[in-house]
């Protein structure tokens, strides 16, 4: 039997027994399915820090947050603060936006600098305002942010 395969039922069975809802948990397997099959004492380790976050195990962010630390190396995690920190965030500040939008761990760091940048020093606009939506730093910075930034 294949090592995934044999994780892929205690992995769900600890979603289930948190309260995951099946819909949720459905979307982890159909979006995340590397996630879903992880080693069980990472995915349990995971799943706990995601909790310890203050993510509510009803919602689908929960789950999106669980596959995004899943994936991401400890090293990267902290470069990603880094560079958060670079542009004036507080920790705090950058795990509330981790919360509203799990994805913003991936965006490279290239992206993000870029994308602050041109918010920030072009458009005024404060690091912590962007913290609060941080799903703008995923959109092109030249096909969507700069073009609606410079009609304002």
């Amino acid at each position: 039997m294949d090592l995934r395969i044999k994780n892929f039922g205690p992995n769900i069975a600890l979603l289930k027994d948190i309260g995951v809802p099946q819909s949720r948990i459905s979307f982890l397997v159909t979006n995340m399915p590397s996630t879903a099959c992880s080693k069980h004492y990472k995915f349990s380790k995971v799943v706990n820090e995601v909790k310890e976050m203050g993510f509510n195990p009803t919602q689908t962010v929960f789950v999106k947050a669980v596959g995004v630390i899943n994936q991401l190396k400890e090293s990267v995690w902290e470069s990603k603060f880094k560079v958060y920190r670079r542009w004036g965030l507080s920790e705090d500040e950058i795990l509330t936006a981790f919360r509203r939008f799990p994805y913003c761990m991936q965006i490279s760091e290239e992206k993000i600098t870029k994308a602050m940048d041109f918010l920030v020093n072009k458009m005024g606009r404060l690091s912590r305002d962007i913290s609060k939506m941080p799903e703008v730093l995923c959109y092109s910075l030249e096909k969507r942010i700069a073009p609606r930034c410079l009609v304002i």
